[in-house]
């Protein structure tokens, strides 16, 4: 009996690690890179309040995603990330999973040994940004550089969980769009690119860059604001003050590297969409 007990739970350890092994990382990317990436940052490291997913195991990953398909609340983001995870499969979270840890996770530390040796070699190096060292615990620790690393630093200091900093509390009760004085608005509707506007390339725009956040009918979703009551002319100012990285809400350090490269037809579209489609 104890035999065939044991050939049981070998045969299963094998299936499942088979069954491990099917994750499909690629399949991952293409379900990050379109329903995820905006939001949580193109190396998932978080964006604005957006927790950083980089530092998170598979197992916790998948925890979060089958909580929100199942409609929990489980922190400040979950209406917004209900609707999201909800049409999910099984296999779509592991792979979603599998992507982010294969792709962003942490790498095995080193050896003490090994880390001695590299620090040997390092000679005078070992204590550079970007260099890794142990704290006083005896932990590896990487530093970061502040060139490479300002932006993503700034944008995820406070936000490696699930819960926000006490600072993003206020975010959903602040609209990124507040009415602006008249005399701040300009007449972007008398300029050539909104008389051209292509309002089928502003779909294909605001489906792929704009609809995960703020609906698929630009009606807002948890702290994103609505966007189907802006005239054309606010849409443009708005887009085109992210694009040149001005801070002008709560939501401005998400919205700059989204409006980064939209071009001045880009931004004409969009504007176009929203207001023909949704008003």
């Amino acid at each position: 009996m104890t035999s065939r007990m044991l050939l049981t739970f070998a045969a299963a350890a094998i299936l499942g690690a088979g069954s491990a092994g099917a994750q499909d990382i690629a399949a991952g990317q293409d379900l990050y890179d379109g329903s995820c990436k905006n939001c949580h940052g193109p190396t998932a490291k978080g964006m604005a309040s957006f927790p950083k997913l980089a530092d998170k195991s598979a197992e916790h990953l998948t925890m979060r995603l089958e909580q929100y398909r199942a409609g929990e609340m489980v922190g400040p983001n979950s209406a917004l990330m209900q609707p999201m995870a909800a049409d999910l499969s099984d296999a779509d979270i592991m792979n979603i999973a599998a992507y982010i840890t294969d792709r962003f996770g942490p790498k095995p530390a080193k050896t003490e040994d090994a880390t001695d040796a590299a620090a040997d070699a390092g000679g005078t190096n070992g204590g550079h940004d970007g260099m890794t060292a142990k704290d006083g615990q005896g932990n590896m620790t990487e530093g970061k550089s502040g060139a490479a690393n300002g932006h993503d630093d700034a944008a995820t200091k406070a936000h490696s969980g699930d819960e926000p900093a006490a600072a993003e509390a206020d975010v959903a009760s602040h609209s990124d769009h507040a009415d602006m004085p008249q005399d701040a608005v300009h007449d972007a509707a008398s300029s050539p690119a909104m008389a051209d506007a292509n309002v089928d390339a502003g779909k294909e725009i605001y489906q792929g860059n704009c609809k995960n956040c703020h609906g698929p009918t630009a009606k807002g979703m948890a702290s994103f604001p609505k966007l189907s009551d802006k005239s054309a002319e606010h849409l443009t100012m708005r887009l085109e003050q992210y694009r040149a990285g001005e801070m002008v809400g709560p939501n401005s350090a998400l919205m700059h590297p989204i409006a980064g490269d939209l071009s001045d037809a880009d931004i004409a579209d969009i504007a176009a969409y929203i207001t023909e489609t949704f008003q």
